[in-house]
């Protein structure tokens, strides 16, 4: 009896120590996992060739400064980790095809944000209004992931905080009618930077200080999303 306890002690011994080496070899392997994947987050600049978006008098056009916006918030992005797909890089639509079909950019575009495998989907426009008194900055939240409401807010907060808007607008549900933000399966937010009509905010959009400062805010407000979701 004394033997078979001996020997049971020593087959257990084996396999603890067995248990030991394994699990010292596989946890480098485990901690380069999740060192490697990547945290991704999409970046939609709205509009974009032929579709010039809000426009003013003088010459100023909704495409170009979301294009510029979200550059600048790409490469805040990727300074801190974050992988960063665009829906568009320059100045062109999304639809694929000649001339410019809507419909088909917007599908495009949900279609780029559906299978990225992203963790949040951020899109860019400027705002405009028939009353040129109107003036901030306003971030929708999309409908589908339960989410977006909460994402919306840490940017709404970070941009608050940095004290660089003439207003900061109530954060408030996209309207059911954009296919966009009714489609992306994401956390999704539309923000917009400012008001193309308004004289103030037009001076201010154009401002290569206010996009960095601007864009920083909006990276803030997404990195610690991010990190509260535990998604980095």
């Amino acid at each position: 009896m004394k033997h078979i306890k001996k020997k049971w002690g020593i087959v257990l011994s084996l396999l603890l120590l067995t248990g030991i080496v394994l699990a010292v070899f596989q946890l480098p392997r485990v901690l380069e996992a999740e060192k490697t994947t990547p945290v991704i987050v999409v970046i939609d600049p709205g509009h974009g060739g032929q579709d010039g978006g809000a426009t003013h008098a003088d010459g100023t056009m909704e495409k170009d400064l979301n294009l510029q916006f979200s550059l600048r918030l790409k490469e805040k992005l990727e300074q801190n980790g974050i992988q960063v797909i665009m829906t568009r890089e320059t100045d062109t639509d999304t639809d694929g095809v000649k001339g410019f079909q809507k419909k088909q950019d917007l599908i495009q575009r949900a279609k780029i944000a559906n299978n990225s495998q992203a963790s949040a989907f951020v899109s860019i426009h400027m705002n405009s209004s028939s009353s040129p008194d109107d003036l901030g900055f306003q971030i929708f939240y999309g409908s589908f992931h339960k989410d977006s409401r909460v994402f919306a807010e840490k940017i709404r907060d970070h941009v608050r905080d940095a004290n660089i808007c003439y207003r900061i607008r109530e954060v408030k549900a996209v309207p059911s009618s954009l296919y966009v933000f009714r489609t992306v399966t994401l956390p999704t937010v539309l923000v917009e930077c400012g008001f193309l009509s308004n004289a103030k905010d037009r001076a201010l959009l154009k401002q290569e200080s206010f996009q960095n400062a601007f864009t920083d805010a909006v990276c803030q407000g997404i990195l610690q999303y991010l990190s509260e979701s535990k998604t980095c």
